[in-house]
């Protein structure tokens, strides 16, 4: 079968490295032909608009709706985003229909690929997926009402129109069905893991990172995610590392990735006289992730107990397990049920510093806790390989359609 990827960012964005581009490797291993399409966040200074990757034949067509550069992650003004918009919608709609497919996956229902997707099925009179993995309407920084109104739009309308809807947690399939999609139509797929990704990494390179972060007697509690505190609560983070280090001064926060807030995160780390303890790392290339898990002794995604997420399936929980990293997160949505029994994480109360705190200090306190935990996500995490999670999806898909 061929398959066509139509993605609104790029293959370095958590979501095209941990979700699209491996489903679409897994893919071509078992024989498909597949293509993305997908707009860039720096398109202007992209050398290479097309390449291939693992056989996957991948274009970018434009602009991301936003701009990154380095770590910082900026918003255009209103009339050239309406532009970007506009320019990216008409290029994903032409490559949706200039080239045949079998299959459409519009990863994320947005306005510009969900419009391409339906133009290219009618196209191509082929099979439409949308794939949801967030809740769109509640976990974007969105400058604008009305920006807002029409993304929960589409993503309300565009599963309804689709053949068969993807998604991450339980939390959206049950919301999908709200919105008037069957639960026949609503398949499961959770985040999952390449362990090619994240291979072991030498105690040299162990010794030789922390050295090079001046971290080599300390207790490590790592973030990796985006810096973005309009989705993702660092400020949560920072308030219970104030508690583990007043319990241990031995210890260290690092926060690896990029974002709009790296600014606001540093002012804030500042005005609670952290500095000397908390490093903010930036963003790093996805070969240099696995490092950074390995030095850390915790894990951690903090969370509030909100829509956003409600509508989350954490990459960072399945890349701890496979590193080897205890984690923390809050009880929110599916994590208790990814868990699994007994867990293979550490769950504390959502939105409470406290108990983020107390969670973390148990796990640097107590060994057997910690390699226990080690143990139960090395097996547990075995279940999200995607080589074992996209073969299922495509029986499900394959029995909508003869081809």
């Amino acid at each position: 079968m061929k398959f066509h990827f139509l993605l609104t960012q790029d293959l370095s964005s958590p979501g095209g490295l941990g979700r699209y581009l491996p489903w679409a490797k897994e893919l071509t291993r078992l024989g498909h032909c597949v293509r993305i399409s997908a707009t860039h966040s720096n398109y202007k200074a992209l050398h290479r608009k097309k390449l291939v990757i693992n056989d996957v034949e991948v274009e970018y067509i434009g602009q991301m709706h936003v701009l990154k550069k380095g770590s910082k992650k900026t918003y255009y003004s209103l009339l050239r985003f309406v532009w970007v918009v506009l320019n990216a919608t008409l290029r994903l709609s032409w490559a949706a229909m200039k080239y045949p497919t079998d299959v459409i996956i519009v990863g994320k229902p947005h306005p510009m690929n969900g419009i391409a997707g339906i133009l290219g099925s009618k196209r191509w009179r082929c099979l439409l997926v949308v794939d949801v993995d967030d809740d769109e309407e509640y976990s974007g920084n969105f400058r604008h009402g009305w920006q807002r109104k029409i993304v929960g739009w589409f993503q309300k309308k565009l599963p309804i129109w689709a053949d068969q809807v993807t998604t991450n947690t339980h939390y959206m399939r049950q919301k999908l069905q709200g919105f008037g999609v069957p639960l026949s139509r609503v398949y499961y797929l959770p985040n999952g893991v390449e362990p090619a990704r994240f291979p072991p990494i030498s105690a040299k390179k162990i010794i030789a990172l922390k050295n090079k972060l001046g971290v080599a007697d300390k207790k490590i509690i790592v973030y990796l995610g985006s810096i973005a505190l309009v989705n993702h609560p660092l400020q949560l983070l920072i308030e219970a590392f104030i508690k583990v280090h007043r319990s241990d001064p031995e210890t260290t926060l690092l926060l690896v990735g990029g974002g709009e807030s790296i600014d606001e995160v540093r002012s804030i780390v500042k005005e609670k006289e952290i500095e000397s303890s908390v490093i903010l790392i930036g963003r790093v290339p996805p070969e240099e992730v696995a490092k950074y898990y390995a030095i850390a002794n915790v894990s951690v995604d903090p969370v509030y107990d909100d829509l956003t997420a409600r509508g989350r399936c954490p990459l960072k929980l399945f890349e701890s397990w496979i590193c080897g990293v205890p984690f923390v997160t809050g009880d929110v949505g599916d994590r208790r049920l990814l868990a699994g029994d007994p867990p293979a994480i550490k769950i504390c109360k959502p939105g409470d510093p406290d108990s983020l705190a107390a969670s973390i200090i148990e796990i640097l306190n107590n060994k057997e806790l910690a390699d226990r935990m080690i143990e139960l996500g090395k097996e547990r995490v075995k279940e999200f390989y995607w080589d074992s999670l996209i073969p299922r999806f495509l029986r499900e898909l394959v029995s909508l359609r003869t081809f």
